[in-house]
């Protein structure tokens, strides 16, 4: 089966779409529009099983967890521009 990835995914993200087993949980860095509703977005996002976990309006980003097959359904939500893989920081 080919998978189908949004453009709206950035590289990091392209990979752990294609490399993850679909329904792995995974953490992703969202770029979206200054114009965005945070509730129809976090509304979206449980509609495809996910949950936002946090919401910068400050500087346009939120964090996502959800299943690896559906990276590029929320790349592809209204008011998203990017989506990039979360990064664990390390001390």
């Amino acid at each position: 089966m080919e998978t189908r990835l949004s453009k709206r995914l950035g590289p990091a993200a392209k990979k752990l779409a294609l490399l993850s087993a679909e329904d792995e949980t995974v953490s992703a860095l969202i770029q979206v529009a200054p114009s965005m509703n945070r509730k129809s977005f976090e509304h979206d996002v449980r509609g495809v099983g996910g949950v936002v976990r946090a919401w910068m309006p400050e500087s346009n980003l939120a964090t996502v967890d959800v299943s690896a097959g559906h990276l590029s359904d929320v790349a592809e939500m209204a008011g998203v521009v990017q989506v990039e893989a979360g990064q664990a920081y390390r001390r």
